[in-house]
C-alpha cells in the first residue's frame, strides 16, 4: 500500500515529468504491440514538452516546474 502526504511546503505547487509520466517495465513493454509502443513513444514525448514549455517556473531546490 502507498501512502501520499501533503506537507505544505514552496514547492506545493510544483510538477515534474515523473508526476506526469507513465512508465511500463521491461515485461510491459514486451506485451504492446507496435501501435500501442509509437501511441506511448507519442504521449510521453507531448509530456515532455508540455512539462517543459512550464520552464520559466523551474524551482531549482526541488528540479520541478511551477504549474
Amino acid at each position: 500500500m502507498e501512502y501520499v502526504v501533503f506537507l505544505p511546503s514552496l514547492c506545493q505547487d510544483l510538477v515534474s515529468f515523473e508526476d506526469v509520466a507513465v512508465f511500463f517495465s521491461v515485461e510491459e513493454l514486451a506485451l504492446l504491440d507496435s501501435e500501442e509502443k509509437a501511441l506511448y513513444q507519442e504521449v510521453m514525448l507531448e509530456n515532455k514538452r508540455n512539462v517543459a514549455s512550464l520552464g520559466k517556473g523551474f524551482c531549482y531546490c526541488c528540479a520541478k516546474y511551477f504549474l
